[in-house]
């Protein structure tokens, strides 16, 4: 194989392990900050409402309503980009297994490591916060779907990495002498 596409096809290795990184670490932080903002939309709420009708008007309203209603969204959202990713780790297994590097398979299975710890640390984070006893953890445990994901996600990368590495190393064939 050539050295530019071996450089290539490992970039697409990194690029895809840092893809599912970013989505463990954003959906972390949209989760909890549209937790923190529904908090203060629940106390705050009816007198902002109140105040925009009476100094802005019509339109005023139009926008706090919809950012409530994207910020009651934001749980479902990450919920689809956590299955999505989830959908695109076997995918990924099989375009790694077309390449037939072993070296590059030994690089998938690094990187998987590095991500079940990475979702170890997100989820230990997380469960902090939701088996607390203040009104963060009461919003959180509003979230059913996302909760589940975040929590098990640990359980469930581990299974479909072991099932993505199962599919990368089936695919390496022995060089010819």
């Amino acid at each position: 194989m050539n050295k530019k596409g071996q450089y290539f096809q490992t970039m697409n290795i990194f690029m895809f392990f840092i893809i599912i990184a970013i989505l463990i670490g954003g959906g972390l932080a949209l989760v909890m900050g549209g937790a923190i903002i529904n908090y203060i939309g629940d106390n705050v709420l009816p007198d902002l409402q109140e105040s925009v009708n009476t100094t802005v008007g019509e339109q005023g309203a139009v926008v706090v309503t919809t950012a409530i209603a994207f910020n009651n969204a934001i749980p479902w959202l990450v919920g689809l980009m956590y299955v999505l990713s989830l959908v695109f780790i076997p995918a990924m297994a099989y375009a790694f297994r077309i390449t037939g590097n072993k070296y590059l398979s030994v690089l998938y299975l690094a990187l998987s490591i590095l991500i079940i710890l990475l979702t170890i640390l997100a989820s230990n984070i997380y469960q902090d916060f939701y088996e607390g006893s203040d009104d963060l953890a009461l919003e959180l445990q509003a979230m059913p779907l996302i909760s589940y994901l975040i929590l098990y996600s640990p359980m469930i990368l581990s299974i479909l990495l072991t099932i993505g590495a199962v599919i990368v190393f089936s695919g390496i064939r022995e060089d010819p002498i």
